[in-house]
């Protein structure tokens, strides 16, 4: 099955084994997400570099940047200001939160939710809004450079960030827990579904939303921290055990309120000072070679750098993307063998689930099973034709009556005869002619 084409770069080709419509094996080929970006970077100086960062996740475009500014950090022994590294965090988290409310509006559409779609792309263009305003760009923003940022926060910002993180707090509580944690069908959906165990997300190499919805406690701002993520009482990574498509919507929902906290205890501790270290216009790295590794909104998200010290341009700039181990999990996802594998709340039978709307979900279930209309039986393929009504096997149920239908013959008009009409239409050439 393709290659396709989901995004707006990359494609996707998936090799299948089927068993009728059952989908028995699913081996992704990687090889046509390459997008050639690392021999972009060769060809580009460290400046013009950060804008094609933007484009390797152009959703999550601030993370992306961060890991890039790093690298050259790291070989150079650059000290970043204090307010650019509040500035940084602010703006990642921000990112964070755009990422995943593309994630979450998609994600209602792919299980048939559509309104939650339209109330992510409302929050998520406020914060669009924002970032042009910071940086004069809606998309591939080149905010960051080595040593900060480009530009300081402009008067009055902070104020409109703060209003908008009390609206966004009220949205997320009101609109996206309410409708989809409460709903059945999305319940039905996502509890149970795509369960990837701990030690199989481990073996993939996931890393991000997709590990820590695995149960797996590895967050790089806590356990490889870099930033001043080290420094922020509210940096709590969102770790839920199930494994399940559920497990990895609550980790993201969770992860949109943990940034909400941090930007505003950002805001709240925000020093004075510059944002840039200086460095001049024509600025050469270092020679050196550094991996700098960021907690992106996916996952893990990685710039090796190799510096010589003479050229502008970096030698090599592989990278890190956590969309290709994502998309490499596909195999274990939709095949036959993680059926066999079940979230941690069944596995003890009888045990109640950790999360609480699950179980009203199978009470409702059941009461609306009893409260169920009788099922009308599809109808025989005859020339007596007649429909009945099956009764129900359930207890408590009323006893079903048959209903006295015509036949089928007395309520459809007789069929026309098999013999072709002939029909004399008019000529426009004025000569009578037969059409059959």
């Amino acid at each position: 099955m393709g290659p396709q084409h989901p995004s707006t770069h990359g494609v996707l080709r998936l090799v299948l084994k089927l068993s009728g419509e059952k989908v028995v094996e699913c081996i992704p080929v990687m090889g046509y997400l390459h997008r050639g970006l690392e021999k972009i970077f060769e060809w580009r100086t460290y400046h013009q570099g950060i804008r094609y960062a933007d484009q390797s996740d152009y959703v999550s475009n601030m993370l992306n940047e961060h890991a890039y500014a790093g690298a050259m950090e790291a070989i150079a022994g650059i000290d970043v200001p204090r307010r650019a590294e509040y500035i940084r965090v602010i703006v990642d988290e921000l990112s964070r939160c755009a990422s995943h409310l593309v994630w979450l509006g998609t994600y209602g559409l792919d299980v048939g939710a559509t309104t939650p779609f339209l109330w992510c792309l409302r929050d998520r263009e406020e914060i669009l809004d924002l970032f042009e305003e910071l940086c004069g760009s809606r998309m591939n923003f080149n905010y960051y450079r080595p040593g900060g940022v480009l530009y300081d926060f402009p008067p009055g910002w902070l104020s409109k960030l703060e209003r908008y993180l009390d609206r966004y707090a009220q949205h997320i509580e009101e609109d996206y827990v309410r409708v989809l944690e409460g709903n059945e069908i999305f319940l039905e959906r996502t509890v149970g579904v795509g369960v990837i165990p701990a030690d199989v997300a481990i073996a993939y190499g996931l890393s991000g939303p997709m590990l820590r919805g695995s149960g797996v406690a590895w967050d790089l701002r806590v356990d490889r921290p870099y930033s001043i993520y080290p420094e922020l009482k509210s940096m709590k990574p969102a770790v839920f055990p199930e494994g399940d498509a559920f497990a990895r919507f609550k980790t993201r929902v969770q992860e949109m309120r943990l940034a909400i906290a941090i930007v505003r205890e950002c805001i709240a501790k925000l020093p004075g000072g510059a944002m840039r270290a200086r460095l001049g216009h024509v600025w050469k790295c270092p020679k050196g070679e550094s991996y700098y590794t960021v907690e992106g909104a996916k996952g893990e998200v990685g710039i090796y750098m190799i510096s010589d010290g003479r050229s502008p341009n970096p030698s090599r700039t592989p990278s890190r993307s956590s969309a290709r181990w994502i998309s490499s999990s596909v195999r274990w996802t939709a095949s036959a063998r993680h059926r066999q594998w079940a979230p941690a709340h069944a596995a003890a039978p009888g045990a109640p689930a950790p999360c609480d709307a699950r179980l009203p979900v199978r009470e409702a279930r059941a009461a609306r099973a009893v409260a169920r209309p009788h099922r009308v039986a599809p109808r025989a393929r005859d020339e007596h034709l007649q429909v009945r009504v099956v009764p129900d096997v359930r207890e408590g149920l009323p006893a079903a009556r048959d209903l006295d239908l015509v036949p089928v013959q007395e309520r459809l008009p007789p069929p026309p005869d098999a013999r072709a009409a002939r029909v004399v239409l008019p000529d426009p050439h004025g000569a009578d002619r037969a059409v059959r």
